[in-house]
């Protein structure tokens, strides 16, 4: 099954007129660590608040076509050039996604998360998270002006802790506008403390699971990821 949707998704991208940014990423192995991504947390958070923002426009809780259609217009001006932006065949891919994802002429939340990180995916340049993270960042600029209800932008949605300018950068780590690394210090929100916790308790089962010697080489890797870059507060 995941070998198909491999292939599905290597021919999507074709029939879009889009290639993977890197052919690292056109591997079997990279599809399934690109699969797993998608339920990370600061994903599903970044996803959601795009979507809170779409729908806090409309008077519903789906959006119709022809809103899913504007949201896909505006996705693809960041993705092409003025030159290359052909507007009858962006329309085209919005036309096959709306009939692949959407029910009885609406699209609901998952659909939408679903549909947007099919895209998003198609054109990161790598598999850090940090890029997954701006990617859905500029695409939710380019439709609601990063505008989220009550004022927030998404940067704060995605993590409050990034200081203007700043991002997050590979392994989860802080960077502030000059790049470095940002160590936060001060009171934790109820959530903060939770994902921080969450990170050490993923960092000591890692660990007991290397001392018993059941390691894969990805738990490895992220166990080297995570002894590096862990922010301790």
């Amino acid at each position: 099954m995941a070998r198909r949707q491999h292939s599905s998704a290597v021919a999507s991208a074709a029939e879009a007129g889009l290639e993977f940014a890197n052919e690292e990423l056109n591997t079997f192995d990279a599809f399934l660590k690109r699969r797993k991504l998608r339920q990370h947390p600061r994903i599903v958070r970044g996803l959601q608040a795009w979507w809170d923002a779409e729908i806090a426009k409309t008077r519903s809780d789906t959006l119709t076509f022809e809103q899913y259609k504007r949201i896909n217009r505006d996705v693809f001006h960041v993705l092409l050039d003025d030159e290359e932006y052909n507007e009858e065949e962006v329309d085209e891919t919005a036309d096959e996604e709306w009939a692949d994802r959407s029910e009885s002429g609406r699209m609901n939340e998952r659909q939408f998360m679903n549909s947007m990180y099919a895209l998003v995916d198609l054109t990161v340049p790598s598999l850090e998270l940090g890029a997954y993270l701006e990617i859905i960042e500029a695409f939710c600029n380019a439709s609601v002006d990063g505008v989220l209800p009550g004022g927030r932008s998404i940067s704060s949605t995605r993590d409050p802790r990034v200081p203007p300018g700043g991002k997050i950068g590979p392994g989860g780590v802080i960077l502030d506008a000059d790049g470095k690394p940002l160590r936060v210090g001060g009171g934790l929100s109820a959530a903060e403390a939770a994902e921080l916790n969450a990170a050490q308790a993923r960092l000591s089962e890692l660990k007991r699971r290397q001392a018993a010697g059941e390691l894969t080489p990805e738990e490895l890797a992220e166990l080297e990821t995570l002894q590096k870059n862990v922010v301790r507060l």
